[in-house]
């Protein structure tokens, strides 16, 4: 027997991601939505089966872009994971993919080089701070940083 793989638009995955993301968030999400009951526990079931997220720890700044970085890259993957699985879908559906696909590369591309430049300064900042931590005190230091803070 041939299994069966229905058409999933992107857009109704991407809703539902919506909707699975608020549970997780909220558990009391859909008590008040216009769903019929079958369908809120259907997705209360659906929202039982997904793995919930870790708790991602940080320590500085270099850590949170990193973290931004390889998430952006997960979400690249996907894309191309998304396009890979249309195989026979309807050219309307391919079209709506492709169109979607592209604005979101391209806002994905910026927010990359946006982590890099961050990257860049987080790095020239660390490295500034251990040149001061090398000649000052850390009284002079902190003197430092107040005085920076206060030219803003």
């Amino acid at each position: 027997m041939k299994d069966f793989y229905p058409t999933l638009p992107e857009a109704v995955v991407l809703q539902l991601r919506v909707i699975l993301n608020q549970l997780r968030e909220r558990p009391e999400y859909l008590d008040q939505s216009p769903y019929s009951t079958e369908l809120r526990d259907f997705l209360k079931e659906l929202n039982g089966r997904v793995v919930a997220p870790t708790t991602v720890e940080f320590n500085g700044e270099m850590d949170r872009l990193d973290y931004v970085e390889q998430e952006i890259v997960t979400v690249l993957k996907d894309l191309t994971t998304l396009v890979a699985s249309l195989g026979n879908a309807d050219h309307s559906e391919k079209l709506q993919v492709a169109k979607a696909r592209a604005g979101l590369i391209e806002k994905l591309v910026a927010a990359r080089e946006k982590v890099w430049t961050m990257k860049g300064m987080a790095d020239f900042q660390a490295r500034i701070m251990s040149f001061l931590t090398d000649i000052c005190t850390a009284d002079q230091v902190q003197a430092l940083k107040e005085r920076v803070r206060g030219a803003e």
